[in-house]
């Protein structure tokens, strides 16, 4: 589990090969609700604590979709470029 920026700069939330996005706080703020990514076709949604991100509820509903382990490799990759661009100036030879 980790997290990874969408092309948003949103946070993404990677777990056993599903991608999840940050919902809203609980009404204590100690609890972060996280839906997945695919909310369209898909009911499940995962809660983590605030600080650590330890999961706390794992899906109550199964993922009506496949996992998605090559999209979360693409993100992770994405990510990556974006925080060494920010960090470096570097320029691009083609």
């Amino acid at each position: 589990m980790a997290l990874i920026e969408s092309k948003s700069n949103c946070e993404i939330l990677r777990h056993d090969g599903h991608m999840y996005i940050f919902d809203k706080l609980s009404a204590n703020g100690q609890v972060k609700f996280w839906r997945c990514r695919r909310k369209d076709i898909c009911p499940a949604r995962v809660h983590t604590s605030l600080d650590n991100l330890e999961i706390i509820k794992l899906p109550t509903k199964e993922h009506t979709h496949d996992s998605e382990s090559i999209e979360i490799e693409a993100e992770i990759v994405v990510t990556k470029m974006k925080r060494r661009a920010i960090k470096t100036m570097e320029t691009i030879l083609l």
